[in-house]
């Protein structure tokens, strides 16, 4: 009985295309790729939240704790912000 480990797929692709056959190399690389997501992330809320004239720094903190997960709140908090400033009555009209 062979035992199918979590990694076992991507062991495959990466040791068919990278030549890698190591899984500890290959959870590293996952790890890697993890961090640079989130770190894109927080650099990416970062100018956002300062292009809406929001708390930058809280908004990039928490780009790199929930990375894309954080997308609709900041979406939400941007345009609920946005509407305080311009008014709830008046039409949006999308530049």
């Amino acid at each position: 009985m062979v035992k199918i480990s979590t990694l076992q797929p991507v062991w495959l692709f990466c040791s068919q295309f990278f030549g890698v056959v190591n899984q500890e190399v290959i959870f590293h690389m996952m790890v890697f790729l993890a961090l640079m997501v989130f770190g894109c992330c927080a650099a990416g809320y970062y100018v956002a939240a300062m292009k809406a004239g929001m708390n930058a720094k809280r908004w990039a903190v928490g780009g790199l704790l929930l990375g894309p997960a954080l997308f609709p709140l900041f979406n939400m908090k941007r345009y609920l912000l946005w509407r305080e400033i311009a008014g709830y009555r008046g039409p949006v009209f999308a530049a």
